[in-house]
């Protein structure tokens, strides 16, 4: 799942909203800061699962696998569509170098403390979802040192936790569809005995 970064630009940043979330489990070279920004379900990130919820803040480590499955009761109700604000870049988008600085060194740290998946909360998440909704808001030069700056505070933060206890990769992405189906499969089936043989 690779979305395009325009041209002239080190970094996505897209609010994106749609009756049903459509992207698959999937996985992406890329860093991804996400915000819930309407809507609930299921997380899947890694081996972990837990409810989400809009205003919910989290930070995925490059390849790791993820799915947000909105819940059913959205459609029933019919008040608000799924949405997330998603900001994605790569080690090297900044330049060869950067993140390799000597003042990036709790970034560093929390770059790879992403490989578990990062969820804030209490004030912080509060702080980093309305930076997030401002990065939207820029251009140019200040769009860029909002997004280092968020970056900073999150990895200085510590109000955060882990999602899975060991890193898991996305290693093929031939996997990606069969996982995904699975996911599906068990997510719209797990209220009845499922039975190995017929998964």
């Amino acid at each position: 799942q690779k979305l395009p970064i325009s041209k002239g630009n080190s970094f996505l940043a897209h609010r994106f909203e749609s009756p049903y979330f459509e992207t698959p489990w999937h996985y992406h070279e890329e860093f991804e800061i996400l915000l819930c920004d309407g809507g609930w379900g299921k997380k899947y990130v890694g081996n972990h699962l837990s409810e989400y919820k809009e205003g919910d803040v989290l930070f995925l480590g490059s390849n790791l696998p993820h799915w947000f499955a909105a819940d059913e009761s959205i459609y029933i109700e019919k008040k608000v569509k799924p949405a997330s604000i998603v900001i994605q870049f790569t080690k090297t988008g900044f330049g060869e170098s950067f993140f390799e600085l000597e003042e990036m060194n709790k970034i560093q740290e929390m770059l790879q403390n992403s490989a578990n998946g990062l969820e804030f909360f209490g004030t912080s998440r509060e702080k980093f979802a309305h930076q997030i909704k401002s990065i939207l808001e820029k251009r140019g030069v200040k769009r860029f040192l909002s997004l280092v700056m968020l970056i900073e505070d999150m990895s200085r933060s510590e109000e955060s936790s882990k999602l899975t206890l060991n890193p898991v990769l996305g290693r093929s992405s031939l996997d990606s569809p069969r996982m995904d189906a699975i996911l599906q499969f068990l997510s719209a089936n797990f209220s009845r005995e499922i039975r190995l043989e017929e998964v």
